[in-house]
Protein backbone atom coordinates (compact mmCIF):
# COMPACT_ATOMS: atom_id res chain seq x y z
CA UNK A 1 0.00 0.00 0.00
CA UNK A 2 1.23 3.53 -0.77
CA UNK A 3 3.08 5.20 2.12
CA UNK A 4 0.90 8.31 2.00
CA UNK A 5 -2.27 6.22 2.22
CA UNK A 6 -0.96 4.28 5.23
CA UNK A 7 0.03 7.43 7.11
CA UNK A 8 -3.23 9.16 6.18
CA UNK A 9 -5.22 6.21 7.54
CA UNK A 10 -3.16 6.26 10.74
CA UNK A 11 -3.85 9.95 11.24
CA UNK A 12 -7.53 9.36 10.47
CA UNK A 13 -7.57 6.64 13.14
CA UNK A 14 -6.18 9.09 15.73
CA UNK A 15 -8.82 11.67 14.81
CA UNK A 16 -11.64 9.08 14.83
CA UNK A 17 -10.64 7.83 18.27
CA UNK A 18 -10.69 11.39 19.55
CA UNK A 19 -14.16 11.99 18.13
CA UNK A 20 -15.59 8.76 19.58
CA UNK A 21 -14.04 9.45 22.97
CA UNK A 22 -15.41 13.00 23.14
CA UNK A 23 -18.93 12.07 22.07
CA UNK A 24 -19.50 8.61 23.58
CA UNK A 25 -16.74 7.63 26.02
CA UNK A 26 -15.72 10.71 27.99
CA UNK A 27 -16.86 10.10 31.60
CA UNK A 28 -17.09 13.82 32.30
CA UNK A 29 -19.06 14.54 29.14
CA UNK A 30 -21.49 11.68 29.74
CA UNK A 31 -22.04 12.80 33.31
CA UNK A 32 -22.65 16.45 32.46
CA UNK A 33 -24.46 16.42 29.13
CA UNK A 34 -27.07 14.55 27.14
CA UNK A 35 -26.03 12.58 24.05
CA UNK A 36 -27.93 15.06 21.91
CA UNK A 37 -25.87 17.93 23.29
CA UNK A 38 -22.57 16.04 22.81
CA UNK A 39 -23.38 15.25 19.18
CA UNK A 40 -24.47 18.84 18.54
CA UNK A 41 -21.21 20.28 19.78
CA UNK A 42 -19.34 17.75 17.61
CA UNK A 43 -21.03 19.47 14.65
CA UNK A 44 -19.53 22.64 16.07
CA UNK A 45 -15.89 21.78 16.75
CA UNK A 46 -15.26 19.18 14.04
CA UNK A 47 -15.68 21.63 11.12
CA UNK A 48 -13.48 24.12 12.98
CA UNK A 49 -10.85 21.42 13.48
CA UNK A 50 -10.82 20.64 9.76
CA UNK A 51 -10.62 24.35 8.96
CA UNK A 52 -7.71 24.79 11.35
CA UNK A 53 -5.87 21.85 9.78
CA UNK A 54 -6.39 23.65 6.46
CA UNK A 55 -4.91 26.78 8.08
CA UNK A 56 -1.77 24.78 8.83
CA UNK A 57 -1.71 23.49 5.25
CA UNK A 58 -2.01 27.09 4.06
CA UNK A 59 0.74 28.23 6.47
CA UNK A 60 3.39 25.52 6.06
CA UNK A 61 2.92 25.07 2.30
CA UNK A 62 5.94 27.32 1.78
CA UNK A 63 8.04 25.09 4.06
CA UNK A 64 6.93 22.06 2.02
CA UNK A 65 8.42 23.65 -1.10
CA UNK A 66 11.50 24.99 0.64
CA UNK A 67 13.88 22.45 -0.93
CA UNK A 68 16.64 23.12 -3.43
CA UNK A 69 14.92 21.45 -6.41
CA UNK A 70 11.76 23.55 -6.04
CA UNK A 71 13.66 26.75 -5.24
CA UNK A 72 15.83 26.31 -8.33
CA UNK A 73 12.78 25.76 -10.55
CA UNK A 74 11.19 28.92 -9.22
CA UNK A 75 14.40 30.94 -9.22
CA UNK A 76 14.13 31.62 -5.48
CA UNK A 77 17.13 31.64 -3.15
CA UNK A 78 17.24 30.34 0.42
CA UNK A 79 17.59 33.92 1.61
CA UNK A 80 14.43 35.00 -0.21
CA UNK A 81 12.40 32.03 1.07
CA UNK A 82 13.55 32.94 4.57
CA UNK A 83 12.17 36.45 4.14
CA UNK A 84 8.84 35.09 2.86
CA UNK A 85 8.48 32.94 5.98
CA UNK A 86 9.52 35.88 8.16
CA UNK A 87 6.91 38.16 6.62
CA UNK A 88 4.14 35.75 7.58
CA UNK A 89 5.36 35.32 11.15
CA UNK A 90 5.88 39.03 11.76
CA UNK A 91 2.47 39.91 10.28
CA UNK A 92 0.91 37.45 12.74
CA UNK A 93 2.94 38.82 15.67
CA UNK A 94 2.04 42.45 14.98
CA UNK A 95 -1.65 41.80 14.33
CA UNK A 96 -2.43 39.24 17.05
CA UNK A 97 -3.60 41.76 19.71
CA UNK A 98 -5.95 43.43 17.21
CA UNK A 99 -7.39 40.29 15.62
CA UNK A 100 -8.36 39.04 19.07
CA UNK A 101 -10.15 42.27 19.95
CA UNK A 102 -11.97 42.36 16.60
CA UNK A 103 -13.09 38.74 17.03
CA UNK A 104 -14.46 39.58 20.48
CA UNK A 105 -16.47 42.38 18.85
CA UNK A 106 -17.88 40.50 15.83
CA UNK A 107 -18.34 37.12 17.52
CA UNK A 108 -16.57 33.78 17.31
CA UNK A 109 -18.36 32.30 14.29
CA UNK A 110 -17.99 35.49 12.25
CA UNK A 111 -14.31 35.65 13.21
CA UNK A 112 -13.82 32.09 11.97
CA UNK A 113 -15.55 32.89 8.67
CA UNK A 114 -13.40 36.01 8.20
CA UNK A 115 -10.28 33.90 8.82
CA UNK A 116 -11.32 31.16 6.38
CA UNK A 117 -12.40 33.49 3.58
CA UNK A 118 -9.47 35.88 4.03
CA UNK A 119 -6.81 33.15 4.10
CA UNK A 120 -8.54 31.36 1.20
CA UNK A 121 -8.51 34.44 -1.02
CA UNK A 122 -4.83 35.09 -0.25
CA UNK A 123 -3.88 31.52 -1.14
CA UNK A 124 -5.99 31.48 -4.29
CA UNK A 125 -4.38 34.78 -5.31
CA UNK A 126 -0.93 33.23 -4.84
CA UNK A 127 -1.99 30.25 -6.94
CA UNK A 128 -3.10 32.54 -9.77
CA UNK A 129 0.12 34.57 -9.52
CA UNK A 130 2.27 31.46 -9.96
CA UNK A 131 0.11 30.17 -12.81
CA UNK A 132 0.52 33.40 -14.76
CA UNK A 133 3.64 34.38 -16.68
CA UNK A 134 4.13 37.79 -15.10
CA UNK A 135 7.15 39.84 -14.13
CA UNK A 136 9.62 37.96 -11.93
CA UNK A 137 10.08 41.03 -9.70
CA UNK A 138 6.32 41.46 -9.31
CA UNK A 139 5.99 37.79 -8.30
CA UNK A 140 8.70 38.30 -5.67
CA UNK A 141 6.85 41.24 -4.15
CA UNK A 142 3.36 39.76 -4.33
CA UNK A 143 4.51 36.45 -2.85
CA UNK A 144 5.70 38.19 0.31
CA UNK A 145 2.64 40.46 0.55
CA UNK A 146 -0.02 37.79 0.02
CA UNK A 147 1.70 35.20 2.21
CA UNK A 148 1.95 37.75 5.04
CA UNK A 149 -1.73 38.65 4.58
CA UNK A 150 -2.61 34.94 4.57
CA UNK A 151 -0.98 34.29 7.94
CA UNK A 152 -2.40 37.53 9.36
CA UNK A 153 -5.96 36.49 8.43
CA UNK A 154 -5.47 33.16 10.18
CA UNK A 155 -5.11 35.10 13.43
CA UNK A 156 -8.87 35.70 13.44
CA UNK A 157 -9.35 31.92 13.49
CA UNK A 158 -7.04 31.49 16.47
CA UNK A 159 -9.15 33.76 18.67
CA UNK A 160 -12.43 32.43 17.29
CA UNK A 161 -11.64 28.77 18.01
CA UNK A 162 -10.78 29.50 21.63
CA UNK A 163 -13.83 31.70 22.13
CA UNK A 164 -16.30 29.20 20.64
CA UNK A 165 -14.93 26.03 22.22
CA UNK A 166 -14.80 27.66 25.66
CA UNK A 167 -18.53 28.41 25.36
CA UNK A 168 -19.41 24.78 24.57
CA UNK A 169 -17.17 23.04 27.12
CA UNK A 170 -17.20 23.38 30.87
CA UNK A 171 -13.92 24.06 32.65
CA UNK A 172 -13.71 20.48 33.93
CA UNK A 173 -13.95 19.10 30.37
CA UNK A 174 -11.51 21.36 28.58
CA UNK A 175 -8.26 19.65 29.49
CA UNK A 176 -9.06 16.39 27.70
CA UNK A 177 -10.80 18.18 24.85
CA UNK A 178 -7.72 20.33 24.24
CA UNK A 179 -5.71 17.17 23.54
CA UNK A 180 -8.38 15.86 21.16
CA UNK A 181 -8.66 19.15 19.31
CA UNK A 182 -4.88 19.51 19.05
CA UNK A 183 -4.80 16.14 17.23
CA UNK A 184 -6.92 17.70 14.50
CA UNK A 185 -4.80 20.83 14.37
CA UNK A 186 -1.55 18.90 14.17
CA UNK A 187 -2.85 16.81 11.27
CA UNK A 188 -2.44 19.99 9.24
CA UNK A 189 1.32 19.47 9.41
CA UNK A 190 0.90 16.33 7.35
CA UNK A 191 -1.40 18.04 4.85
CA UNK A 192 1.43 20.46 4.07
CA UNK A 193 4.72 18.68 4.80
CA UNK A 194 3.62 15.13 3.98
CA UNK A 195 1.67 15.78 0.78
CA UNK A 196 3.28 18.98 -0.49
CA UNK A 197 5.96 17.17 -2.52
CA UNK A 198 3.33 15.04 -4.27
CA UNK A 199 1.20 18.08 -5.08
CA UNK A 200 4.18 19.94 -6.54
CA UNK A 201 5.31 16.93 -8.59
CA UNK A 202 1.89 16.05 -9.99
CA UNK A 203 0.16 19.43 -10.30
CA UNK A 204 2.75 22.16 -9.84
CA UNK A 205 3.88 24.73 -7.27
CA UNK A 206 0.76 26.90 -7.66
CA UNK A 207 -1.47 24.13 -6.33
CA UNK A 208 0.08 24.05 -2.85
CA UNK A 209 -1.82 27.35 -2.52
CA UNK A 210 -4.90 26.61 -4.62
CA UNK A 211 -5.82 23.38 -2.78
CA UNK A 212 -5.81 24.82 0.78
CA UNK A 213 -7.49 27.96 -0.58
CA UNK A 214 -10.32 25.89 -2.01
CA UNK A 215 -10.56 23.84 1.18
CA UNK A 216 -10.85 26.97 3.32
CA UNK A 217 -13.57 28.44 1.12
CA UNK A 218 -15.50 25.19 1.41
CA UNK A 219 -15.07 25.13 5.19
CA UNK A 220 -16.30 28.72 5.48
CA UNK A 221 -19.62 27.54 4.00
CA UNK A 222 -19.74 24.53 6.34
CA UNK A 223 -18.98 26.75 9.35
CA UNK A 224 -21.70 29.19 8.29
CA UNK A 225 -24.17 26.30 8.15
CA UNK A 226 -23.28 24.35 11.30
CA UNK A 227 -21.15 26.33 13.76
CA UNK A 228 -22.75 28.41 16.50
CA UNK A 229 -20.80 30.71 18.80
CA UNK A 230 -22.60 29.49 21.93
CA UNK A 231 -25.09 26.73 22.81
CA UNK A 232 -27.71 29.43 23.39
CA UNK A 233 -27.55 30.29 19.68
CA UNK A 234 -28.98 26.90 18.72
CA UNK A 235 -30.89 25.73 21.81
CA UNK A 236 -33.64 27.41 23.85
CA UNK A 237 -32.58 28.33 27.42
CA UNK A 238 -34.75 25.61 28.99
CA UNK A 239 -32.93 22.95 26.91
CA UNK A 240 -29.42 24.03 27.86
CA UNK A 241 -27.47 21.87 30.33
CA UNK A 242 -27.70 23.46 33.77
CA UNK A 243 -23.96 24.00 34.09
CA UNK A 244 -23.67 25.64 30.65
CA UNK A 245 -26.57 27.99 31.38
CA UNK A 246 -25.04 28.91 34.74
CA UNK A 247 -21.66 29.44 33.09
CA UNK A 248 -23.23 31.87 30.63
CA UNK A 249 -25.03 33.79 33.37
CA UNK A 250 -22.00 33.98 35.66
CA UNK A 251 -19.61 35.16 32.97
CA UNK A 252 -21.00 38.67 33.26
CA UNK A 253 -20.22 38.77 36.99
CA UNK A 254 -16.62 37.76 36.37
CA UNK A 255 -16.19 40.60 33.90
CA UNK A 256 -17.15 43.06 36.62
CA UNK A 257 -14.04 42.25 38.64
CA UNK A 258 -11.29 44.85 38.57
CA UNK A 259 -9.27 44.58 35.38
CA UNK A 260 -5.86 46.15 34.91
CA UNK A 261 -5.37 48.49 31.98
CA UNK A 262 -2.93 47.37 29.25
CA UNK A 263 -0.40 49.92 30.54
CA UNK A 264 -0.69 48.60 34.10
CA UNK A 265 -0.40 45.02 32.86
CA UNK A 266 2.74 45.86 30.92
CA UNK A 267 4.35 47.51 33.94
CA UNK A 268 3.63 44.52 36.17
CA UNK A 269 4.84 42.04 33.56
CA UNK A 270 8.12 43.85 32.98
CA UNK A 271 8.73 43.86 36.74
CA UNK A 272 8.22 40.09 36.92
CA UNK A 273 11.51 38.21 36.55
CA UNK A 274 9.48 35.00 36.34
CA UNK A 275 7.66 36.30 33.29
CA UNK A 276 10.85 37.59 31.68
CA UNK A 277 12.47 34.19 32.23
CA UNK A 278 9.58 32.34 30.59
CA UNK A 279 9.42 34.93 27.81
CA UNK A 280 13.09 34.30 27.02
CA UNK A 281 12.51 30.54 27.14
CA UNK A 282 9.67 30.84 24.66
CA UNK A 283 11.78 33.00 22.34
CA UNK A 284 14.47 30.33 22.13
CA UNK A 285 12.01 27.44 21.93
CA UNK A 286 10.21 29.06 18.97
CA UNK A 287 13.59 29.72 17.35
CA UNK A 288 14.44 26.02 17.64
CA UNK A 289 11.00 24.76 16.65
CA UNK A 290 10.41 26.83 13.53
CA UNK A 291 14.08 27.03 12.64
CA UNK A 292 13.96 23.24 12.37
CA UNK A 293 10.45 22.87 10.95
CA UNK A 294 10.89 25.38 8.12
CA UNK A 295 14.30 24.07 7.01
CA UNK A 296 14.55 20.36 7.84
CA UNK A 297 13.25 19.21 4.44
CA UNK A 298 15.75 21.53 2.76
CA UNK A 299 18.54 20.05 4.91
CA UNK A 300 17.57 16.43 4.24
CA UNK A 301 17.22 17.11 0.51
CA UNK A 302 20.65 18.76 0.29
CA UNK A 303 22.76 16.34 2.35
CA UNK A 304 21.40 13.01 1.13
CA UNK A 305 22.82 11.36 -1.98
CA UNK A 306 19.43 11.39 -3.73
CA UNK A 307 16.72 14.08 -3.53
CA UNK A 308 13.72 13.37 -1.32
CA UNK A 309 10.88 11.50 -3.03
CA UNK A 310 7.16 11.83 -2.35
CA UNK A 311 7.33 8.66 -0.24
CA UNK A 312 10.24 10.12 1.77
CA UNK A 313 8.42 13.36 2.55
CA UNK A 314 5.29 11.39 3.46
CA UNK A 315 7.28 9.40 6.04
CA UNK A 316 9.04 12.48 7.43
CA UNK A 317 5.88 14.63 7.47
CA UNK A 318 3.87 11.80 9.01
CA UNK A 319 6.53 11.24 11.67
CA UNK A 320 6.47 14.92 12.64
CA UNK A 321 2.67 14.93 12.76
CA UNK A 322 2.29 11.78 14.87
CA UNK A 323 5.14 12.95 17.10
CA UNK A 324 3.08 16.07 17.76
CA UNK A 325 0.08 13.89 18.71
CA UNK A 326 2.19 11.87 21.13
CA UNK A 327 4.32 14.71 22.48
CA UNK A 328 1.45 16.91 23.59
CA UNK A 329 -0.12 14.08 25.59
CA UNK A 330 2.93 12.03 26.65
CA UNK A 331 5.03 14.90 27.99
CA UNK A 332 2.14 16.17 30.08
CA UNK A 333 1.49 12.67 31.43
CA UNK A 334 5.17 12.19 32.30
CA UNK A 335 5.28 15.49 34.14
CA UNK A 336 2.26 14.42 36.22
CA UNK A 337 3.12 10.75 36.81
CA UNK A 338 6.91 10.93 37.16
CA UNK A 339 7.54 14.48 38.35
CA UNK A 340 4.37 14.88 40.47
CA UNK A 341 3.01 17.79 38.37
CA UNK A 342 6.31 19.69 38.52
CA UNK A 343 6.49 21.20 35.00
CA UNK A 344 9.92 22.80 35.32
CA UNK A 345 12.03 19.64 35.65
CA UNK A 346 10.55 17.88 32.59
CA UNK A 347 10.81 21.04 30.48
CA UNK A 348 14.48 21.33 31.39
CA UNK A 349 15.14 17.64 30.69
CA UNK A 350 13.14 17.65 27.46
CA UNK A 351 15.06 20.72 26.30
CA UNK A 352 18.34 18.86 26.73
CA UNK A 353 16.96 15.76 24.99
CA UNK A 354 15.67 17.98 22.21
CA UNK A 355 19.18 19.36 21.72
CA UNK A 356 20.67 15.84 21.67
CA UNK A 357 18.17 14.58 19.07
CA UNK A 358 18.78 17.60 16.83
CA UNK A 359 22.51 16.92 17.00
CA UNK A 360 22.02 13.26 16.10
CA UNK A 361 19.81 14.23 13.16
CA UNK A 362 22.54 16.47 11.80
CA UNK A 363 25.25 13.81 11.95
CA UNK A 364 23.31 10.79 10.62
CA UNK A 365 20.87 12.31 8.09
CA UNK A 366 23.20 11.91 5.12
CA UNK A 367 23.66 8.15 5.50
CA UNK A 368 20.76 6.68 7.51
CA UNK A 369 17.68 5.09 5.96
CA UNK A 370 14.51 7.11 5.52
CA UNK A 371 12.83 4.98 8.19
CA UNK A 372 15.53 5.92 10.72
CA UNK A 373 15.24 9.54 9.62
CA UNK A 374 11.50 9.35 10.22
CA UNK A 375 12.06 7.87 13.69
CA UNK A 376 14.45 10.70 14.59
CA UNK A 377 11.99 13.27 13.23
CA UNK A 378 9.29 11.65 15.37
CA UNK A 379 11.47 12.00 18.49
CA UNK A 380 12.31 15.61 17.71
CA UNK A 381 8.60 16.38 17.35
CA UNK A 382 7.76 14.65 20.64
CA UNK A 383 10.31 16.75 22.53
CA UNK A 384 9.84 20.05 20.67
CA UNK A 385 6.03 20.12 20.52
CA UNK A 386 5.67 18.41 23.90
CA UNK A 387 8.02 20.96 25.39
CA UNK A 388 5.99 23.75 23.85
CA UNK A 389 2.78 22.39 25.37
CA UNK A 390 4.34 22.22 28.83
CA UNK A 391 5.83 25.70 28.57
CA UNK A 392 2.52 27.26 27.53
CA UNK A 393 0.89 25.43 30.46
CA UNK A 394 3.45 26.58 33.04
CA UNK A 395 3.37 30.34 32.48
CA UNK A 396 -0.01 31.26 34.03
CA UNK A 397 0.42 28.96 37.03
CA UNK A 398 3.31 31.13 38.23
CA UNK A 399 1.81 34.52 37.43
CA UNK A 400 -1.03 36.43 39.10
CA UNK A 401 -4.37 36.03 37.37
CA UNK A 402 -4.75 39.75 36.72
CA UNK A 403 -1.73 39.75 34.40
CA UNK A 404 -1.97 36.22 33.00
CA UNK A 405 -4.02 37.27 29.96
CA UNK A 406 -1.64 40.08 29.14
CA UNK A 407 1.27 37.67 29.51
CA UNK A 408 -0.27 35.28 27.01
CA UNK A 409 -0.73 38.04 24.45
CA UNK A 410 2.84 39.27 24.80
CA UNK A 411 4.27 35.75 24.63
CA UNK A 412 2.16 35.10 21.54
CA UNK A 413 3.72 38.11 19.81
CA UNK A 414 7.26 37.34 20.99
CA UNK A 415 6.97 33.72 19.88
CA UNK A 416 6.04 34.74 16.35
CA UNK A 417 8.67 37.47 16.31
CA UNK A 418 11.24 34.79 17.14
CA UNK A 419 9.84 32.55 14.40
CA UNK A 420 10.15 35.36 11.86
CA UNK A 421 13.64 36.26 13.00
CA UNK A 422 14.82 32.65 12.76
CA UNK A 423 13.43 32.34 9.23
CA UNK A 424 15.20 35.50 8.06
CA UNK A 425 18.49 34.57 9.72
CA UNK A 426 18.45 30.90 8.70
CA UNK A 427 18.17 31.69 4.99
CA UNK A 428 21.31 33.83 5.17
CA UNK A 429 23.15 31.45 7.50
CA UNK A 430 22.58 28.38 5.32
CA UNK A 431 23.86 30.18 2.22
CA UNK A 432 26.82 31.82 3.94
CA UNK A 433 27.94 29.31 6.57
CA UNK A 434 26.17 26.03 5.81
CA UNK A 435 23.96 23.73 7.83
CA UNK A 436 26.43 23.23 10.69
CA UNK A 437 25.82 26.76 11.96
CA UNK A 438 22.09 26.21 11.40
CA UNK A 439 21.95 23.11 13.59
CA UNK A 440 24.26 24.64 16.22
CA UNK A 441 21.86 27.57 16.59
CA UNK A 442 19.00 25.09 17.13
CA UNK A 443 20.97 23.15 19.74
CA UNK A 444 22.06 26.27 21.62
CA UNK A 445 18.50 27.66 21.50
CA UNK A 446 17.15 24.37 22.91
CA UNK A 447 19.57 24.47 25.85
CA UNK A 448 18.90 28.16 26.52
CA UNK A 449 15.15 27.50 26.50
CA UNK A 450 15.54 24.99 29.32
CA UNK A 451 17.94 27.26 31.20
CA UNK A 452 15.60 30.27 31.11
CA UNK A 453 12.63 28.17 32.25
CA UNK A 454 14.72 27.07 35.21
CA UNK A 455 15.68 30.68 35.88
CA UNK A 456 12.07 31.87 35.69
CA UNK A 457 11.04 29.13 38.11
CA UNK A 458 13.78 30.19 40.52
CA UNK A 459 12.45 33.75 40.64
CA UNK A 460 8.90 32.45 41.03
CA UNK A 461 9.86 30.41 44.09
CA UNK A 462 11.83 33.34 45.51
CA UNK A 463 8.87 35.67 45.02
CA UNK A 464 6.50 33.15 46.61
CA UNK A 465 8.72 32.74 49.68
CA UNK A 466 9.12 36.51 49.99
CA UNK A 467 5.37 37.12 49.82
CA UNK A 468 4.64 34.29 52.24
CA UNK A 469 6.92 35.86 54.83
CA UNK A 470 5.38 39.29 54.42
CA UNK A 471 1.70 38.37 54.37
CA UNK A 472 -0.85 36.20 56.08
CA UNK A 473 -1.14 32.53 55.18
CA UNK A 474 -3.08 31.90 52.00
CA UNK A 475 -6.64 30.65 52.15
CA UNK A 476 -7.87 27.49 50.52
CA UNK A 477 -9.57 29.57 47.86
CA UNK A 478 -6.29 31.17 46.82
CA UNK A 479 -4.74 27.76 46.25
CA UNK A 480 -7.47 26.54 43.94
CA UNK A 481 -6.91 26.45 40.22
CA UNK A 482 -9.42 27.31 37.54
CA UNK A 483 -9.10 26.08 33.99
CA UNK A 484 -9.12 28.70 31.25
CA UNK A 485 -8.77 28.43 27.50
CA UNK A 486 -6.06 30.39 25.79
CA UNK A 487 -4.89 30.63 22.21
CA UNK A 488 -1.19 30.16 21.83
CA UNK A 489 0.61 30.05 18.50
CA UNK A 490 -2.45 28.98 16.69
CA UNK A 491 -3.06 25.97 18.96
CA UNK A 492 -5.97 25.40 21.27
CA UNK A 493 -4.21 25.10 24.62
CA UNK A 494 -5.91 24.58 27.96
CA UNK A 495 -4.08 26.17 30.87
CA UNK A 496 -4.57 26.50 34.61
CA UNK A 497 -4.66 29.99 36.05
CA UNK A 498 -4.64 30.88 39.73
CA UNK A 499 -8.03 31.79 41.08
CA UNK A 500 -8.21 35.03 43.03
CA UNK A 501 -8.47 34.59 46.76
CA UNK A 502 -11.64 36.60 46.90
CA UNK A 503 -13.27 34.92 43.96
CA UNK A 504 -16.85 33.90 44.33
CA UNK A 505 -17.29 30.34 45.54
CA UNK A 506 -20.89 30.10 44.38
CA UNK A 507 -20.04 28.67 40.95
Amino acid sequence: MDTQIVISLLILAFVSCGVVYDVELSPQGRKLHSRRYRWRRLQNWFPMGIAYAAFYMARYNVAAGNVSTVRNQLGFSSVYMGWVLSAGSWAYAISSPFTGQITDHIGGRNGMIVACVGAALCNLALGVIFLCNGSFLVKHILFILFYAANVLMQGFGTSAVVKINAAWYLASERGVFAGIFNVMLTSGYYLSLGTGHTIIESLGWAYVFIIPGGALLTMSIVILAFVKSTPADTMPPNCLPTQIAHQAMSSGDKMEEEVLTPKQQMKQLLKSYTFLGYLSALFFLCWARDGFLNWFLSFFDDVRSAPLTSSDTAIIGGAWTIGGFVGGILCGWISDAVFKSDRIKPIFIFSLLQAVVLGIIYFVSATCSVVVLGALTFLSSVFILGNYTLLSYTVPTDLPQDIAAGATGIMHAVGYFSTGLSSAVMGNVIVGAGYFVWVMSLIVASVLSGAFVKLGSHFSKYSTRHKAGASEPTTDASEELSISSESFDGDFTMMETPKAANASRSV
